[in-house]
């Protein structure tokens, strides 16, 4: 029995003992699986957060140079084309009820208008003790386009005194400081800027693009509002209608549409001209009114729009520097040939430099046939300074007119 429990007893012995070890081996394997688990999350939650950080500094920094990039980019400023002739409303009966509603639609009209009219006014510097800077003359200008980094505004240009500076006044009365950017001095007429870096947030919402409108459609006795300064003095506004609109002025190289209002003007009247749907449809210039005329008038938009686009974009005005007249059907009766009587060819101009003289009939530029300043017009503001082209024409000899043909390098309007 002895012999027979012995073993028995060592092998239970045996077996408690290796039992015992196991399941303390065990508890003992646990508790170290355990430790290294929590070490291993730990170091797991830490590299995560770190890589957190560093993909969340690296999205901040991506983010804010995409951001510098965006806003530091320019876009391209495109005026829109004008469509075609609008419908004609069928009148309406008023009563003085409708009267008041008008007169309420109107004001309307000029306020939302006048978010995109800005002054613009030359400041010098005096050493008058009463006063540290003095306004000496002002115009007033529209908002074109917002290029992403800087408003553009169209205005008549100014001469300013050396020491002077240019301010722009906000239709909100905010003032910020403004440089001419680009000016066609055939047309007295150009594109001031003013970063909108510089603006307030609460001007930037305020103000608005101007709404070009078309002024080749516009009505006689059509009304329209005098925005801005027509009468030369501070802030006024206007209500008229449309008195004449087929007159045109010559200027070098080109002519431009006349729109003549019954509105009260000053000599130096400066605005636009609104419709009834709040669009821009002339810029008012008194430099084009009839002689000793007291009314509002002005250069209609449409002539004005390629011009503003090219301005706007940086780029100068493709310049030949011709003074020209149109042959009409009575000239011909003459014996002069349709198309372009160089009155004047400006000294110093590509055309002068090319050969070309005064009293030459001018036909066509490269393949395109001109026979009236507007035709002329477009087809010079399709070229680029420095572009040559060739400029078709007759020249009047002994035995009658005679074709001529000349080369010249397309200059630029500065």
């Amino acid at each position: 029995m002895e012999e027979d429990s012995r073993p028995k007893e060592e092998q239970n012995t045996g077996d408690e003992t290796s039992g015992e070890s196991g399941e303390y081996s065990f508890l003992q394997e646990v508790i170290k699986d355990e430790n290294g688990r929590w070490r291993a999350l730990k170091k797991r939650w830490i590299r995560l957060v770190g890589w957190g950080l560093v993909f969340g500094i690296a999205a901040s920094l991506g983010f804010a140079w995409t951001n510098r990039l965006s806003s530091s980019r320019i876009k391209e400023v495109t005026i829109p084309k004008e469509e075609e002739a609008p419908g004609q409303e069928e009148p309406q009966e008023l009563d003085s009820e409708s009267y008041l509603q008008m007169q309420q639609a109107l004001g309307e009209v000029a306020k939302e208008a006048g978010r995109s009219v800005v002054e613009i006014r030359i400041l010098t510097s005096k050493e008058d003790w009463t006063e540290q800077t003095a306004q000496t003359h002002s115009i007033t200008g529209i908002v074109v386009a917002d290029n992403g980094r800087e408003i553009l505004i169209w205005g008549k240009t100014m001469a300013a005194a050396e020491g002077a500076s240019l301010q722009a006044v906000f239709s909100d009365g905010s003032k910020r400081s403004v440089t001419l950017k680009q000016k066609d001095d055939g047309l007295g007429m150009g594109i001031y800027a003013v970063e909108t870096s510089r603006l307030k947030s609460s001007t930037m919402k305020q103000l608005k693009v101007a709404v070009l409108g078309s002024s080749n459609f516009i009505q006689l006795g059509e009304p329209v509002l005098a925005l801005g300064s027509p009468l030369g003095d501070g802030q006024s506004l206007g209500v008229g209608g449309i008195m004449s609109k087929d007159n045109r002025v010559s200027r070098v190289d080109g002519s431009y549409g006349i729109l003549q209002t019954d509105i009260a003007a000053g000599e130096e009247g400066s605005g636009v001209l609104v419709n009834l749907k709040g669009e821009i449809v002339g810029v008012i210039d008194q430099s084009v009114a009839s002689t000793d005329s007291a009314l509002v008038a002005g250069y209609g938009i449409s002539d004005l729009k390629r011009t503003m686009e090219l301005l706007s974009n940086g780029q100068g005005i493709p310049y030949l520097g011709i003074c020209g007249l149109e042959v009409t059907e009575e000239i011909q009766e003459q014996g002069v040939p349709r198309g372009i009587y160089m009155k004047e060819v400006m000294p110093g101009s590509p055309t002068m430099a090319a050969g070309l003289q005064n009293g030459d009939i001018l036909t066509g530029i490269g393949t395109e046939k001109v026979t009236t300043l507007t035709e002329y017009r477009n087809c010079l503001l399709k070229l680029n300074a420095g572009e040559k082209v060739r400029l078709k024409g007759l020249r009047q000899g002994a035995e009658g007119y005679v074709d001529i043909e000349f080369e010249v390098t397309v200059g630029k309007q500065e």
